[in-house]
């Protein structure tokens, strides 16, 4: 069976979230299902929150982004507002995990990373079933993660630069 460009557009679930009065999009895509300008995007932002505003040196194209899906959120003009990487248990842990969560600048302060991390969750579980979730989470989020019924499991160490501490959240 061949499906054309057109028909798989039609197969991938886009979802609404209207957030303190705006209107956003978001999907849940894996890697093949990506276009090249959304991979282009997605890679651009997450250089830019995590390299070069939290100041950090590290090879952000890991690998992982293949067999990952990605979580992206659009504002009403089509830019990218949030993102999170979602992964299967054995990939990167022996448990699933979300990672590179992010928001713009222009959407931070707002709770929008909130929703972005609860939808995320809820993609993991709707991907890949209700599990145990591993995250590394920067130290000062803690309290963040904790009201998703994250907990610590680590004490804190460096990485990147950047405190972090191993999180994990209980098969729900």
């Amino acid at each position: 069976m061949i499906i054309n460009l057109l028909d798989l557009l039609t197969m991938i679930e886009v979802h609404t979230l209207s957030h303190k009065g705006k209107d956003f999009t978001y999907t849940v895509k894996s890697f093949s299902e990506l276009s090249s300008e959304e991979l282009y995007l997605l890679t651009k932002i997450r250089q830019e929150v995590f390299v070069v505003e939290q100041d950090c040196v590290f090879v952000d194209s890991d690998g992982y982004d293949l067999l990952a899906f990605h979580f992206i959120l659009f504002d009403e003009g089509g830019q990218i507002a949030g993102y999170a990487r979602i992964l299967a248990k054995d990939t990167i842990y022996d448990k699933a995990t979300i990672g590179r969560v992010l928001t713009t600048k222009a959407y931070r302060q707002t709770g929008l990373g909130r929703e972005v991390f609860r939808l995320a969750l809820e993609a993991l579980y709707q991907k890949l079933g209700r599990q145990a979730v591993k995250i590394q989470a920067q130290s000062y989020l803690l309290q963040f993660y904790e009201s998703f019924g994250f907990k610590s499991m680590s004490e804190a160490y460096l990485d990147t630069g950047i405190l972090h501490n191993d999180m994990i959240k209980a098969d729900a």
